[in-house]
């Protein structure tokens, strides 16, 4: 997009007229003026942009300086004295009206896509990146990097991992889980941990007890969970991206006539941005041929790899490595405790819809 068009956008929302980074806080925000709310746009040398809202613009600025430095060339500020949650409602607001017109963004919530930013680089090179899109399943196959060693991890959830041997769905739900990470996760076993986790729980008086969660960055993407008074029942939520689906399908027509038992809704995470949809399924059989459709898991596989460009996930610390222990069938076994064996552990350290009206959910 060209420069004259964003600063056209900015004036319809009357940001003010563009000031030098290195010069706003002299010129317009001093130090001994009062302290201002308000909104803000910075422009980048590479062409892109940051949209951004504070209570304190001036703090807000050195903040950004500390981080960016002399990559921001301009800033334009929309001042007004406003609530922290008007702050919030209109930055997201501006944040989705300049995806709309594809206006590069660096910002990561609210976003679908962060520009300038690849967390993931440290693991996957960008043309490995793009080759694993074209081809996950193959990619992951070609790449069997070892497990990783995370014993305190395994320690923390010896009695969360039991109860799920336990369970007599647990050689399916593990079936379920080795399937999304073949064919939605980059590099699974590389990547664990640091950028995706899977958590089990909630094995009390919940309705919906949680057998397995996939998480990635902020937001959860594939859960599997029970039903209390249902023994044996897997029902399923997974998070896609919808104009991977639409592509994919063509309309939701299409994708309901191949998956007449999948509901489908809209859904916001703040993480994802608008181009997210939920699908859940209420059985299993539902579930697994879902999760088979190279359509579907290319859906999920676009929004996990998204994710993990813009960051890490937050939570590592729910993390269950037995589960990826039990999907890869690493050599050695764990004991009854879930723990590793002595022989284990010495292998292990070796080895849009936007387009087609999409109704909030279709039964």
């Amino acid at each position: 997009m060209r420069s004259s068009e964003v600063s056209a956008w900015a004036d319809s929302w009357n940001f003010r007229a563009s000031v030098s980074f290195g010069d706003v806080r002299r010129s317009t925000l001093p130090a001994d003026g009062p302290r201002r709310s308000g909104w803000y746009l910075l422009c980048f040398d590479d062409g892109s942009f940051y949209i951004g809202e504070s209570v304190d613009l001036r703090s807000r600025m050195g903040g950004h300086a500390a981080e960016w430095g002399d990559e921001i060339t301009m800033v334009r500020l929309l001042p007004k004295a406003a609530s922290k949650q008007q702050l919030q409602v209109l930055e997201r607001q501006l944040i989705r009206e300049a995806r709309e017109r594809k206006i590069p963004l660096r910002n990561v919530t609210h976003s679908d896509v962060t520009i300038g930013r690849d967390a993931l680089d440290e693991i996957l090179c960008t043309d490995e990146q793009t080759r694993w899109l074209a081809d996950p399943r193959t990619f992951n196959v070609q790449r069997p990097d070892p497990l990783k060693d995370l014993a305190e991890q395994e320690v923390r959830y010896t009695t969360a991992v039991r109860r799920y041997r336990e369970l007599p769905e647990s050689g399916a739900l593990t079936a379920l889980l080795r399937n999304f990470l073949e064919a939605c996760v980059p590099s699974p076993r590389a990547t664990e941990f640091q950028y995706w986790s899977v958590s089990t729980g909630t094995y009390g008086q919940s309705k919906y007890p949680r057998r397995f969660c996939v998480s990635v960055g902020m937001m959860e993407v594939f859960v599997a969970h029970g039903l209390r008074d249902t023994p044996g029942a897997i029902l399923g939520i997974l998070n896609v991206r919808e104009s991977t689906l639409l592509s994919e399908f063509g309309t939701p027509h299409a994708f309901q006539k191949r998956h007449p038992g999948v509901r489908i809704e809209a859904s916001e995470y703040v993480d994802a941005g608008d181009d997210l949809v939920t699908l859940r399924t209420s059985d299993l059989s539902t579930l697994e041929r879902l999760l088979r459709d190279p359509g579907v898991s290319a859906a999920a596989a676009q929004l996990v790899i998204d994710l993990m460009r813009k960051h890490y996930c937050v939570y590592t610390r729910y993390h269950c490595p037995q589960l990826v222990q039990m999907d890869f069938d690493w050599p050695g076994k764990l004991d009854a405790g879930g723990r590793r064996t002595e022989r284990a552990c010495s292998i292990r350290a070796s080895r849009s819809w936007r387009s087609a009206p999409l109704p909030r959910c279709l039964d």
